[in-house]
């Protein structure tokens, strides 16, 4: 018991030293999807900087018997060095997302990769990379994505997630076309990250398809104090081609 309390201490302390959080926006081993597709997402650090970073992978989710946690709760990126994060340490979260704490050393220069991969495709299916989002690039206020496609043969996404961790708050979920008149408008909620900061609040909603239309979304919170984070995904159901768009 005095070793567990003596631990947890030695926990909070330490984020109480961090430096930055980076946003994960997906992180797993295999997972089913739809029309027999099997998904993994691996994600991948590289220390550019002058200095060693240490940085803690998700540790008030670790159970003491997982092996990314025992040895030990945390890792040290050495200038230069490249890591391969195992898919357990987002502990069954990370399909809505996980923040990585960074406590030492340059944080800017370490960069975070994130590449999601359809694997009934073999070889040929390469994947494709998600932008992993630094704590001050987070929103506030309204966001656009555009040219976002959507079709009968196409399954299209919005997630949302957020990092403050305030209570859940509405977002306007708005589709245009050309014109100015929204095609589809929603009031969607989202909740607030866990107490720690470590698992994002998180909501994906499927947008209806439309003839293969070229569409423009805009999400807005509609409370203040949110900081989020969002991107559409488009995939095909015949092929599993995945692409992503990001706020302008």
């Amino acid at each position: 018991m005095r070793l567990t309390a003596a631990l947890m201490i030695l926990l909070f302390s330490l984020l109480a030293e961090a430096q930055e959080r980076v946003l994960v926006p997906l992180a797993f081993a295999e997972v089913p999807g739809a029309n027999g597709s099997r998904w993994t997402a691996a994600v991948t650090l590289f220390n550019g900087g002058t200095t060693a970073a240490r940085f803690i992978p998700s540790p008030r989710l670790c159970p003491s018997s997982s092996p990314v946690c025992n040895p030990p709760l945390d890792y040290t990126l050495q200038p230069g060095a490249l890591l391969h994060m195992p898919y357990g340490f987002a502990f069954g979260h990370g399909r809505q997302g996980i923040m990585i704490e960074f406590l030492t050393g340059d944080a800017a220069a370490i960069a975070v990769h994130v590449r999601i991969r359809e694997l009934s495709r073999g070889a040929d299916a390469v994947g494709t990379e998600l932008r992993a989002v630094r704590a001050h690039e987070m929103l506030t206020g309204v966001s656009q994505l555009i040219d976002v496609t959507t079709g009968p043969s196409l399954r299209t996404t919005l997630r949302i997630y957020r990092t403050d961790t305030g209570e859940p708050s509405p977002f306007s979920v708005a589709v245009f076309g050309d014109s100015a008149d929204p095609l589809h408008e929603q009031i969607t909620i989202v909740p607030g990250a866990t107490p720690d900061g470590i698992v994002p609040g998180f909501a994906a909603l499927f947008l209806p398809s439309g003839a293969g239309e070229r569409q423009r979304i805009r999400v807005e919170p509609l409370a203040t104090g949110v900081r989020y984070w969002t991107f559409a995904s488009v995939t095909n159901n015949e092929s599993n081609l995945f692409t992503t768009i990001t706020p302008n």
